[in-house]
């Protein structure tokens, strides 16, 4: 796939599977649809404890107005409350390219196009506060798989680190899903996202191998940072305490975690739970 995508020919084309608050399902072609864009949700490195969000924007041409309220594609059905589903088409081949809720539609007068804009399901799934009922000690793994009962998210896998004793219940302080997923995620060495097929994911930071990418992999390149590590240090300033305390395997980055009620002054498994996480992040590099 990643070899059609780089060619110097392509055949492209896309689908767009457009599910509308009433159940209404239409399917849009490169015909009815004038571009979009996908913003990634990340603008720099995935550190430990990043919840990503990605959103969309969808044109769909609209020169006789068949997208406006009474036209021929809509008629009177609501475009807020949608679901999109982007797909490009390479040779027959289907390419996800994410789920998003619709969020706003809009149209300039005598325009020809109506733009609708949305997000994942990150945004809107984890905006609620999480309720703890969980009895400590727990596992980091618990935890996660608690948090995740709350939501419509259906969850298979496992989470690094994820056999990490957490000693009593952590004052999540009204926090939202969103952010105490980070919170999990951060002890796991993780980052969180929904993946192309709206699936929620948690990865590693530090990933398999290194993928290098020469100018036969990409079309476009912004050189905007520099490279970053290897870690080899975690600073840990735990909540309770007024002084961090510092684990390092060798010379080279640390991660910093400060504020997260996972990491409390006092508990047992304090200086496990910190080493076990920096084992997650050990020789984590990002180049150029």
């Amino acid at each position: 796939m990643n070899d059609g995508m780089c060619a110097s020919a392509r055949n492209l084309d896309l689908r767009v599977r457009l599910t509308l608050a009433t159940g209404t399902e239409l399917t849009l072609t490169g015909a009815e649809v004038a571009g979009f864009a996908v913003e990634e949700g990340a603008d720099g490195a995935l550190l430990p404890g990043s919840v990503l969000s990605a959103a969309l924007t969808l044109d769909l041409n609209n020169d006789s107005g068949q997208w406006r309220y009474g036209g021929s594609l809509r008629g009177a059905r609501p475009l807020v409350g949608a679901t999109a589903e982007v797909f490009v088409l390479l040779e027959e081949k289907a390419l996800p390219c994410g789920v998003f809720t619709i969020e706003s539609a809009s149209a300039r007068e005598h325009g020809g196009t109506m733009r609708l804009s949305g997000r994942d399901s990150i945004a809107a799934e984890l905006a609620g506060a999480f309720q703890d009922e969980l009895t400590y000690p727990a596992t980091l793994d618990q935890i996660w798989r608690h948090l995740v009962s709350k939501t419509r998210y259906v969850w298979s896998g496992s989470l690094p680190n994820g056999s990490a004793v957490v000693d009593a219940a952590p004052d999540w302080n009204g926090a939202t899903l969103r952010r105490a997923a980070g919170w999990i995620a951060q002890a796991a060495g993780c980052f969180v996202r929904v993946g192309r097929t709206g699936a929620l994911e948690i990865l590693p930071c530090l990933g398999g191998g290194e993928e290098a990418l020469g100018p036969d992999a990409y079309l476009t390149l912004s050189d905007g940072f520099q490279s970053y590590g290897p870690v080899r240090g975690l600073k840990v300033t735990p909540v309770g305490a007024e002084e961090p305390f510092t684990l390092s395997d060798g010379v080279g980055e640390t991660v910093s975690i400060e504020g997260n009620p996972l990491f409390r002054q006092g508990a047992a498994h304090l200086s496990a739970l910190a080493a076990s996480t920096l084992d997650q992040l050990k020789g984590l590099t990002l180049n150029r």
